[in-house]
Formats: C-alpha cells, sequence, structure tokens
C-alpha cells in the first residue's frame, strides 16, 4: 500500500463504503442511511482510502459522553493489513477529543476475529443479546475510556 489515509467520509464516499460492503455478503448500511446521517452533528464516519481508494470504512454514532459503533468494514483484499486497527484508533481518538468517555458496539458471537480485534484495543464483554441475528447471538462489548 503506497499513500494511506485517514479522512471524514464525505457524501461523494458514500458509494464505494457501500460497495465495501458486498466483499463480505454483508448489507449493514445503505446510501440512504448514510447519506443522512453524514448531515446529523451526533455521527462521525472515516475512511481509509490508499491512493485515493477507499479500502476500509467505519461510524459512530453519539450522545452527550457514550458512542455506538455503527459499523466497520474493510475490503476483503486488505484484511489482516491493520486497517481495522487504523480505523478504530481514529475512532478512540475522535472520542477522546470530544469527551466521549464510553463506546459500545454489538458483535455476532461467531465472528471471533473481531472480538479480538475489539479486545486488542480494551473492549469488554459486557452482555449477550440471546438470538439477536436469527440464530446467532450477539455479544455487547464496551470500552471505558
Amino acid at each position: 500500500m503506497d499513500n494511506i489515509n485517514i479522512l471524514k467520509m464525505q457524501e461523494c464516499d458514500i458509494h464505494d463504503a457501500i460497495l465495501l460492503e458486498a466483499t463480505h455478503s454483508i448489507h449493514i448500511l445503505n446510501e440512504e442511511i448514510l447519506k443522512d446521517d453524514l448531515k446529523k452533528e451526533n455521527y462521525h464516519y472515516i475512511v481509509v482510502k490508499n491512493n485515493d481508494v477507499i479500502i476500509g470504512y467505519a461510524g459512530i454514532s453519539y450522545v452527550i459522553d457514550s458512542a455506538d459503533l455503527i459499523s466497520i468494514v474493510v475490503g476483503k483484499q486488505y484484511t489482516n493489513m491493520g486497517i481495522a486497527s487504523l480505523l478504530i484508533s481514529n475512532l478512540i481518538q475522535f472520542c477522546t477529543e470530544n469527551n466521549i468517555t464510553k463506546i459500545l458496539l454489538e458483535v455476532r458471537e461467531l465472528n471471533t476475529p473481531a472480538q479480538k480485534l475489539y479486545e486488542k484495543f480494551g473492549f469488554k464483554k459486557i452482555s449477550i443479546r440471546k438470538k439477536y441475528y436469527n440464530n446467532e447471538d450477539a455479544y455487547i462489548y464496551e470500552k471505558v475510556i
């Protein structure tokens, strides 16, 4: 990777960000939701670009001192290259700079790689939502900053 930049997501980035989800056959967000979220003051989305090509994105919503991780997606061909770590680090930095003291997220019980990543950054499993994803549980993680 030649030229990595982490930037605040712009409306012109939405289409390419959504295409990244398709590389994993997931559909967390869509263009309408992202477009709407980018207009709100309490949402913060970032993209990772390599030579101006979006290879990952993440977003949070926040109220007062608490944030919820909405999504974190890295293009399949860029997994295990530290891109997700860059995204999480950047979001934690944003939270710290904006006096956000807690980040919550949910992750599928079978998504062990994501769980290990979150735990690497100090997230702790605090709850389980039984059968949240049809027959799969969701684990709720929290990071206190």
